[in-house]
C-alpha cells in the first residue's frame, strides 16, 4: 500500500539535493516493488552524470533490479543490463563526437 512515506522517499530518490522536482508526477502511487528500480535508476543517473533521472536511467534501473513484470518483459525481448549500458555509452560518445 502506498503511504506518504513511500511518496516522499520516491521523490527524494529521484530528485537528490539541489535538483528540481517535477511536481506534475507527485500524485503517482508507487508500491514497494517500485522503489528498488527507482533507487537503481537514481544510481545510474548519478553514475552517468545525469540530472534529472532520464528514460535511459529508468530502463537501466529496471534491468538492474532483475525482477518484476517490466524486467521480465524487457528480458523476453533480449534486452540485458550490460548490452544496454554499452548501447547508451556508444550513443553518448557518438552524440558528443557529432
Amino acid at each position: 500500500m502506498q503511504t506518504p512515506r513511500h511518496h516522499a522517499l520516491a521523490l527524494r530518490t529521484i530528485a537528490r539535493k539541489g535538483k528540481a522536482v517535477d511536481t506534475r508526477w507527485a500524485d503517482i502511487k508507487l508500491g514497494d516493488e517500485s522503489m528498488g528500480p527507482l533507487e537503481l535508476a537514481d544510481g545510474e543517473a548519478h553514475r552517468r552524470g545525469h540530472s534529472p533521472v532520464g528514460l535511459e536511467d529508468l530502463l537501466l534501473g529496471v534491468l538492474a533490479s532483475g525482477k518484476g513484470a517490466a524486467f521480465e518483459a524487457l528480458a523476453s525481448q533480449g534486452l540485458g543490463l550490460d548490452s544496454c549500458h554499452r548501447l547508451f555509452e556508444v550513443g553518448e560518445t557518438g552524440a558528443r563526437a557529432g
